[in-house]
């Protein structure tokens, strides 16, 4: 009985993770995250406290070229970025590295990236 028991906890476990493992586009999700929070010195600061029409212009144009910025370092660091589709996990490699594993809707690090990449300029 015990292992009966044990045995359906160990599928019950194994297909949680397995319809709950994180796809590329949770693992871009995570990546726009992580740039959204860390890029407050990307775009030069509007002088605070502008006031009237102008200043909103100039706020709105400074979350414009944050956005931006934002996309284009997501692009960068989405490039060279391969995805190994296990059966209960994802793997991100990158630079022949295995950077991250996803399981569970959860990204864990495994290997430092470099998350300081250039945005690539944009092709007409």
């Amino acid at each position: 009985m015990k292992t009966l028991l044990i045995l359906l906890l160990l599928v019950a476990v194994a297909a949680g993770a397995f319809l709950s493992k994180p796809t590329d586009k949770d693992f871009e999700a995570f990546v726009r995250q992580h740039y959204e929070t860390n890029s407050s010195k990307d775009v030069p600061d509007v002088k605070e406290g502008a006031k009237g029409m102008w200043g909103k212009i100039k706020d709105a144009v400074k979350g414009e070229m944050k956005g931006l910025s934002i996309d284009l370092k997501v692009k960068a660091f989405m490039q060279g970025v391969v995805f190994h589709d296990r059966v209960l996990w994802t793997d991100v490699e990158k630079d022949g590295k295995i950077i991250f594993t996803g399981v569970f809707s959860k990204w864990f690090e495994r290997d430092a990236p470099d998350w300081d990449v250039k945005p690539i300029p944009a092709v007409p």
